[in-house]
């Protein structure tokens, strides 16, 4: 199968720092759905069982620091971290394996970053215009005042 090279993309980690402890555990589940006997990424680094038992053990931490005993809120940090650090491991071979091919991404269970839009061109420099209040409330008019001039 030939690899598109016009169309890449790359995964979005973000949600590794900003979902909470019940999403991290859903997408942690849902990529390692995904990459079970996922025939792009025979040989996964770090190993998916590696990946599951810090899943496991983030789960049953998380679920003991409902509690609220400050040593179970450490012992649930920990295990998060862990958890994370692992999937970072794993969208990093995930990126370098699929070598930007967006099938091949969307198939790990990881989430693609938006694409980056090229900007159009320079806009043009305005410098003289005039901005008005209308009849209206929190309504403007701007209009572009042409200043002409004799050389």
């Amino acid at each position: 199968m030939k690899k598109n090279s016009a169309m890449t993309a790359e995964l979005a980690v973000n949600f590794l720092d900003t979902d909470d402890d019940a999403h991290l555990i859903a997408r942690a589940q849902t990529i390692l759905e995904a990459l079970s006997g996922n025939q792009n990424f025979p040989c996964p680094t770090p190993d998916l069982p590696t990946v599951l038992d810090a899943a496991t053990t983030f789960a049953m931490a998380w679920a003991d620091a409902v509690e609220g005993s400050p040593s179970m809120t450490v012992a649930r940090n920990a295990a998060r971290g862990m958890l994370v650090r692992l999937l970072r491991q794993l969208a990093g071979h995930v990126q370098a394996t699929a070598k930007g091919d967006v099938a091949t991404l969307l198939s790990s269970g990881f989430t693609l970053q938006s694409p980056v839009t090229p900007l159009i061109g320079p806009l043009p420099n305005y410098s003289n215009f005039a901005a008005a209040m209308t009849g209206r409330r929190s309504e403007f008019c701007v209009s572009e005042m042409t200043a002409f001039s004799a050389h």
